[in-house]
C-alpha cells in the first residue's frame, strides 16, 4: 500500500559542470604554480610560476562569476556575506 501515489520527482538536480571546472582549474594552476617556487630558484621558474599564479587567480575569477550566475551553484556566494564569513570589527 503506498501512500504517496504521483509524487515522482521527473527532473534531476543541475551540477554546475562548468563551475567545478573553472574551480579546478584555479586549485590546479595554484598547486603547480606554488610547487616550482619551492622546487627550483631561477627566473626563468619564477616567470613560469608567476604565469600559473595569474592562470589560477583568472580561472577563480571565471568561477566567481559562473556562481553568482548559476541557478544552483557549487559554492553558494550568500554563505560568503554571512556573519562568520565577514571581517571583525574590534573595539577596545
Amino acid at each position: 500500500m503506498s501512500f504517496l501515489k504521483g509524487t515522482k520527482i521527473h527532473s534531476r538536480p543541475h551540477i554546475d559542470v562548468l563551475g567545478a571546472s573553472f574551480f579546478f582549474g584555479a586549485i590546479l594552476f595554484l598547486m603547480l604554480g606554488l610547487n616550482i617556487i619551492a622546487e627550483t630558484f631561477s627566473i626563468f621558474a619564477f616567470l613560469i610560476a608567476g604565469a600559473f599564479l595569474l592562470f589560477s587567480l583568472f580561472f577563480f575569477y571565471l568561477f566567481i562569476r559562473q556562481e553568482q550566475k548559476d541557478s544552483n551553484p557549487i559554492l553558494d556566494m550568500a554563505l560568503l556575506k554571512s556573519k562568520p564569513f565577514l571581517p571583525q570589527t574590534y573595539t577596545i
